[in-house]
């Protein structure tokens, strides 16, 4: 009896399989038509969404369900998602994720359907009846790929209430219910409870499934995947490598699962910076993927997408690209037009672009992105936000800071409105905010963002989480910037102590946090320990870099800065070269970044009073900058504002000027770091100066000095050089506080502060007979500086060096990060050297005593009493 209902209902239900890959000569096909044909009588096939609809429409009065696959399923559902007698549409697919998404333009109407069934069976049914727990968990997941994981939440615990009354205790699908909670938790970022759920689902698997079912492999799979997100890889390679050995045990040698954990583990290897293995892992699972898949799988566009990283992550963009344009092809095939896998692919495409240079490329890909994300995402994805944030990152890189911003900020809304307060993403978001502000010079604003970023990281990630060191150490590069190094310093060995417990001793992101103390060092004048930093971050890049890696570069350049502020010119050019060797190998001949070698070059000649080999350097610099730039570009200011001072040193004053105002003309008309624009002035206040046009000399000392009392800190070095070396053009009251804020500083020993009177040495090195009225204003600060460091050198805050950084590697960003001590340079790693300084009033006192004082600046000097008049009411009126 029980029977005869069940054949008959079968016998009455029509079901059509839609794939665009039927082979009925494939095993796997063969195998599912069998399991289907078990159920009911009636499967038709069809491999386009056309034949579909005409099947449905021919028999409109059977009950019918459609099992399409994820790539004919966007097509196929809004045709036939309103017809009478569709009882269900089955999406079948290995990787739910790649499908689930573009379905969310039809959520709306799901979750209709969902809560009208809900309605019906509430009132038929008992209240702990396991169809009402189904109807829970599809209105959940609804809410999670909508990104609404916390109500997502809500209905899954409801589900699985109604399912722990129903069911024993061990059985399946309470382990799935604590799955699905599981997963909502780590979409949130709350990775405890995440690893909670998940660990109860793997408890009732181990108690109900045999040993090596492959359910209890994709569990060890979604433990791990927590572990990843929490950034504890070698935790992820335990559980990854246990759902592996079950696999190859369960599984034929090349079946798609078998694939996807290898894939896996490639991809624990990768955040370990092990690229070589995870490499390894990734082949072994594309192997699998060609043979057990179509030619045009998405799944095996996702291979050739791993793969891609890998060599983007090697620094070897070619090849990158060339894996990232096989998946996308594979992908325009497979997908719908708005599918977000394409999406994801035109963003991949468009980073290489970016890290070579291409920024016009970059952005057409990265829009061609936002644009599919938007038609296939609701108005509030994180997704789209992502999206919104790698346009972001590009005009950043061009230097266009307002949109920037604009796109910073577009996508920190949405995460505000679709994530929890202290999800990891919108710790990233603040960062990326801080990034944009650190650029212009704007330290305050910039430390603000990062200490949100900070706050959030310290609530959502375990001490130890690499991304936690992030945070540290883009705090350490402000302090940098602003010139307290111990402040710099001691975040930096906050993220280089985490470092060291979360990574591989070789990982390259403990290389970089060796590059950032290292750079700590090199700014507070102890080369030697500087060096021994930078070689550490060296050596790890030998073992883990392949040779011409662009890291490998900004680690040489950081080792010629060092020799360079020691005076070893030689040693300094060495490494240079080697950088430069570096960057023609990994960089297209079209990198703005080209130029930077140059720059660095042009410094140490200019040092090495070599000015025709400085010039050829500079201008090498510029004319690679005018050919790979946007027009007015800041990089341009800074190469014309170099080859002016190098005619200034010539004794070709008009020429200086000329490439003194095409710099600031740029710099007053462009968003650029202030403190840029404060050099150039400083450097055409030096120009009249030396002309003896001493009145507009001081229109724009003053002017360089203004904005750098707005944007640093008031006891910052860069203050104290201005007024030094400058002295000759400000009165006696000028040139006493440039000398208390350098006797000021908290370092110094009562015994050794008399010494500094010896400044005036530097300070009016036309009065010494060794030097030469013309001088590089760079050797002047760079030596205030020494005699400081020397008296004042920074401490350790432990004995053992000081831990690794993930900030992004060395690389520069800005010609400004060139490495060299002077005033031509606010660069963002590596600031003058000087400890905090806090004046005080008995330095005063000390210092100006009748005995003590030097004649006031006018006489000696001979400037005009109007001139000088002019300066002090200026002077009190600010």
């Amino acid at each position: 009896m029980s029977r005869q209902p069940r054949r008959r209902i079968a016998e009455n239900y029509l079901v059509i399989w839609v794939d665009g890959n039927i082979d009925m000569a494939n095993k796997d096909c063969q195998n599912t038509m069998e399991q289907l044909r078990a159920v009911v009588n009636h499967v038709n096939l069809c491999t386009t969404t056309e034949e579909c609809i005409q099947q449905l429409n021919e028999n409109p009065d059977e009950i019918s369900f459609v099992i399409s696959s994820g790539a004919l399923g966007q097509h196929l559902v809004p045709s036939i998602h309103g017809m009478a007698k569709l009882n269900a549409i089955y999406i079948f697919c290995r990787k739910k994720e790649q499908h689930q998404e573009w379905a969310q333009r039809r959520y709306e109407e799901a979750m209709s359907f969902y809560k009208t069934a809900f309605q019906i069976y509430r009132k038929a049914l008992p209240k702990d009846h396991s169809t009402l727990a189904e109807i829970y968990n599809s209105i959940g997941a609804v809410h999670n790929n909508m990104a609404n994981h916390s109500r997502a939440v809500k209905y899954f615990e409801t589900a699985l209430k109604i399912r722990k009354q129903a069911l024993p205790s061990t059985h399946s699908d309470i382990a799935q219910s604590y799955a699905w909670v599981g997963a909502a938790y780590n979409n949130m970022g709350e990775y405890s409870k995440a690893l909670e759920f998940y660990e109860k689902a793997h408890k009732i698997y181990e108690i109900a499934l045999p040993s090596n079912h492959p359910s209890l492999a994709k569990s060890y799979n979604c433990i791990g995947g927590v572990y990843y997100s929490m950034g504890d890889y070698s935790k992820t390679l335990e559980f990854y490598e246990k759902s592996l050995k079950i696999f190859v045990k369960a599984l034929p040698s090349n079946h798609p699962d078998l694939g996807d954990s290898y894939a896996l583990i490639g991809a624990a290897y990768s955040s370990m910076g092990d690229y070589s293995k995870a490499l390894d892992f990734y082949e072994k699972a594309h192997q699998i993927h060609e043979i057990a898949l179509p030619p045009n799988h998405p799944n095996l566009g996702n291979s050739y997408d791993c793969i891609g990283a890998i060599y983007y992550s090697n620094g070897d963009y070619s090849k990158a690209l060339e894996f990232y344009e096989k998946a996308h092809k594979i992908y325009e095939i497979a997908l719908p037009p708005n599918h977000p896998s394409l999406a994801t692919s035109y963003n991949n495409i468009g980073q290489v672009y970016n890290a070579t240079g291409d920024y016009s490329k970059a952005l057409e890909f990265y829009e061609k992105s936002n644009k599919t994300f938007e038609k296939a995402l609701p108005p509030n994805h994180p997704n789209l936000a992502t999206s919104y944030g790698k346009i972001a990152g590009v005009y950043r890189d061009m230097s266009d800071y307002s949109k920037a911003l604009e796109f910073y900020e577009k996508a920190h809304k949405i995460y505000e409105i679709a994530l929890p307060p202290n999800h990891p993403s919108l710790a990233t978001s603040y960062s990326n905010i801080g990034q944009v502000y650190n650029a212009m010079g704007d330290y305050s604003k910039a430390l603000e963002f990062y200490e949100k970023d900070l706050e959030i990281a310290n609530n959502a990630l375990s001490p130890n989480h690499p991304d936690l060191a992030i945070s540290f150490s883009t705090i350490g590069q402000v302090y940098n910037a602003m010139g307290d190094y111990s402040k710099a310093q001691e975040f930096y060995e906050k993220a280089h102590k985490i470092y060291e417990i979360a990574l591989p001793p070789n990982h390259p992101s403990l290389a970089n946090s060796y590059n950032n103390i290292g750079q700590v060092y090199n700014a507070v004048g102890d080369y030697s320990k500087a060096l021994e930093f930078y070689q550490k971050s060296l050596h790890i890049f030998e073992k883990t870099l392949p040779p011409n890696h662009l890291d490998f570069g900004s680690s040489y350049a950081c080792i010629g800065a060092a020799y360079s502020s020691m005076g070893d010119y030689s040693k300094a050019l060495e490494f240079y070269e080697k950088a430069h060797k570096i960057y023609e190998v990994a960089l297209p001949l079209n990198h703005p970044h080209l130029a930077f070698p140059f720059n660095w070059l042009g410094k140490v000649y200019l040092r090495m009073k070599d000015y025709s080999k400085a010039l050829e350097s500079f201008e090498k610099c510029l004319s690679i900058w005018q050919k790979t730039s946007p027009e007015n570009h800041s990089y341009l200011a800074i190469a014309f504002s170099s080859i002016g001072d190098v005619h200034r040193l010539m004794g070709d004053y008009e020429k200086a000027l000329t490439f003194h105002r095409n710099a600031i003309n740029i710099q007053e008309n462009v968003q650029c770091n202030p403190l840029d624009c404060s050099a150039t002035y400083i450097n055409l206040g030096e120009t009249y100066r030396e002309m003896k046009d001493y009145s507009t000399a001081l229109t724009y000392y003053q002017k360089g000095l203004d904005i750098r009392e707005k944007k640093l800190p008031k006891n910052h070095p860069d203050l104290a050089v201005i007024l030094s070396v400058n002295g000759q053009c400000f009165d006696y009251l000028t040139h006493v506080r440039a000398l208390e804020i350098l006797r000021s500083t908290t370092h110094l020993s009562l015994t050794v502060k008399n010494n500094l009177m010896g400044l005036n040495d530097i300070v009016h090195p036309e009065k010494s007979p060794s030097r030469k009225k013309r001088y590089d204003i760079s050797l002047c600060e760079q030596e205030i500086r020494n005699r400081l460091n020397n008296l004042s050198p920074i401490c350790s805050a432990s004995t053992s060096p000081p831990s690794r950084s993930n900030t992004s590697s060395v690389t520069m960003n800005s010609p400004s990060d060139s490495y060299i001590l002077d005033n031509s340079s606010s660069s963002n790693l590596i600031r003058p050297p000087l400890s905090t300084i806090t004046p005080t009033r008995s330095n005063l006192s000390t210092t100006c005593t009748e005995k003590t004082k030097p004649r006031p600046l006018t006489k000696r000097m001979g400037f005009k009493r109007a001139v000088m008049q002019k300066f002090k009411m200026s002077k009190h009126n600010r």
